[in-house]
């Protein structure tokens, strides 16, 4: 497929970053996905109409999702029919299953700081987020 108009891309070191969009109907599930993520559909549906549609979903050429299932079912739910994807192709077969792993145990890498929490997050107590 080629570049969607106003495609933006950036240079970062030896790669090439390319945001396109890309029609839902294209993309197509990891077979073989780490997490059971139903429970957090509708939560994820809320955060994308709030917010709108920020993060891009990672893809290969054949529009398999390397990362943003989760993103690619809220979507489905809203009835968005284009969503922004970032293509992995240069990646081989292991850095996809590498970086599938890295996605998904990142997530618990990091602790809340609980004590310091306030002086960023006024208000947001009160969000359904």
């Amino acid at each position: 497929m080629s570049p969607s108009k106003g495609m933006k891309t950036t240079q970062f070191s030896n790669t090439r970053l390319q945001l396109e969009i890309w029609p839902l109907h294209r993309l197509v599930p990891y077979s073989r996905s780490l997490r059971k993520n139903a429970h957090a559909v509708d939560r994820m549906a809320e955060a994308i109409e709030a917010f709108g549609f920020k993060i891009p979903i990672l893809i290969r050429g054949n529009g398999e999702v390397v990362d943003g299932e989760l993103r690619l079912k809220a979507a489905k739910k809203l009835g968005i029919e284009e969503v922004p994807v970032i293509l992995c192709d240069d990646w081989s077969e292991a850095e996809v299953k590498a970086f599938r792993l890295l996605v998904n145990r990142s997530a618990s890498w990091a602790a809340f700081d609980l004590e310091t929490r306030g002086a960023g997050d006024q208000g947001a107590e009160r969000s359904r987020f």
